[in-house]
């Protein structure tokens, strides 16, 4: 998860708005692999909150560890995919990929499925977004 937030800085976005910057640059902006990472990340991000803040185990709590971190490498993988492809230069350009992702027309709908009382829609208009692109 660190280095995963150290690729794509979400910075202050915390929660709901942190699944869905991160799942923008997992998924490379495409609607279908968004869908379905958002809802695997959101999963996996509950379980890593459990063992930080509960003091869990996965075993206390019936998972394969090795899953668990299968699942983060390959997300963090997807990230450095999507970093390499758009050839990101600077912070700004990678940021505003992730924004343009979420905004979007294909994405938007999942975004507005996820029904959270964090963020507000449409994203542009959403205080945490709009502070994070700030440059």
């Amino acid at each position: 998860v660190y280095a995963i937030d150290a690729l794509c800085e979400p910075d202050r976005l915390r929660g709901d708005r942190h699944r869905l910057w991160i799942s923008a640059f997992g998924s490379g902006g495409n609607e279908a692999r968004f869908a379905s990472l958002l809802a695997d990340f959101d999963g996996h991000y509950a379980v890593r909150n459990r063992i930080v803040h509960a003091g869990e185990t996965f075993a206390s709590m019936g998972l394969v560890g090795e899953e668990q971190c299968q699942f983060m490498q390959g997300l963090l993988a997807s990230c450095i995919l999507t970093f390499v492809r758009e050839g990101f230069s600077t912070r700004r350009d990678a940021a505003q990929f992730a924004f343009d992702a979420l905004v979007s027309p294909p994405i938007t709908p999942h975004v507005t499925a996820m029904a959270s009382k964090h963020f507000k829609m449409p994203l542009t208009t959403d205080k945490g977004f709009t502070e994070h692109m700030q440059p």
